[in-house]
């Protein structure tokens, strides 16, 4: 992953996991943080920071790092940025060297990151080891641990949640009901069917109507598509950076333009979406570089606004660089015709 530190600086931070084929556990065999030399993101990196085999190798100017606590640490199944976010949490004094606040910039980047998928472009191998990876960066707060707990299991059909945690639940179910309620009036109550197994409680969530109960299996795809998104759109809402994937699926066109007009008002954080909805591009027409079109050859080109141009009148008409739209309808002929 990159981001940009200060002003001219930029960083690259790059995690591997790798499986004990006989203990079936993940541990991290490489990490590593990096310094651009360059004015562009494929230029030169400095390594500032790396991890491999268990070795420390710092390459920064600084020699006063403080990074001495590192060499004794876990770094098998420890992010150094972990380490380094508890020390920095536990130190009273706050002083801190640079390498340690670059390291601090990184991990707060990442935990204030959320990706959604559609089922259809989830791959367990791989989401697993994304799991993996946030635990192992996430792990020294409760509260993201909470978060990354409700992220991957909040919204299914079938829920099981520890029993400490489900306050928690039932006050984010009192939000998604308000949620919901927004585009489908009819939704009286969202109550909570729960069934205790020791420390844990199953969960279901049943949709309450005025002559008639929904269990969220049942519901529309519409509905389901909304509770999965809740989640997300409230972390984006409240200041993080959500990545969702197809975001109109199976959603209205009026409520979809209704909630991305919101995130461009009000929204505190940064919402990154996937769509086939070329409606929400008059949405963001005026705003810089927030429109991009992957190309048939997978390149990004970015509108820009000139003049009375409209970004969909450009899309339609495959006024783009190798626009996916740059098709004819006479071009279907010898598909469905054929040669005779």
């Amino acid at each position: 992953m990159i981001y940009q530190y200060q002003k001219n600086s930029v960083l690259k931070h790059y995690i591997k996991i790798f499986k004990n084929k006989l203990t079936s556990n993940y541990y991290i065999s490489e990490e590593g943080i990096l310094l651009s030399t360059g004015r562009t993101l494929s230029d030169k990196y400095k390594l500032l920071i790396s991890k491999k085999n268990e070795k420390i190798i710092s390459d920064y100017d600084n020699k006063n790092n403080n990074l001495d606590y590192l060499s004794n640490a876990d770094l098998e199944y420890t992010s150094i940025m972990q380490l380094v976010a508890k020390r920095v949490i536990q130190n009273k004094e706050k002083n801190f060297s640079e390498i340690e606040k670059i390291i601090l910039y990184c991990f707060l980047c990442i935990n204030n990151i959320e990706v959604y998928l559609l089922e259809s472009d989830k791959h367990n191998n791989s989401k697993l080891a994304n799991n993996v990876i946030k635990t192992l960066l996430s792990d020294y707060n409760s509260k993201n641990t909470n978060n990354e707990m409700f992220n991957d299991i909040y919204y299914s059909d079938d829920e099981i949640i520890d029993i400490k945690s489900f306050h928690l639940y039932e006050e984010e179910t009192k939000k998604l009901e308000k949620f919901i309620q927004i585009f489908k009036p009819d939704v009286k109550e969202i109550k909570i069917i729960k069934q205790e197994d020791f420390s844990f409680y199953h969960l279901k969530k049943l949709f309450v109507y005025e002559n008639y109960n929904v269990e969220l299996e049942y519901e529309s795809s519409g509905i389901k598509q909304l509770v999965k998104l809740f989640f997300y759109l409230m972390n984006c809402a409240k200041g993080k950076i959500v990545f969702i994937d197809e975001i109109d699926t199976n959603i209205n066109t009026i409520y979809f333009e209704k909630l991305i007009s919101f995130f461009k008002k009000y929204g505190k954080g940064q919402l990154i979406f996937t769509t086939h909805n070329i409606e929400s591009m008059n949405i963001l027409k005026k705003q810089t570089k927030s429109i991009v079109v992957i190309g048939n050859d997978n390149k990004i080109d970015t509108w820009v606004a000139q003049g009375n141009k409209s970004p969909i009148t450009d899309y339609a008409t495959g006024a783009f660089p190798n626009s996916p739209m740059n098709i004819e309808d006479f071009d279907f002929i010898n598909i469905f015709f054929g040669e005779e």
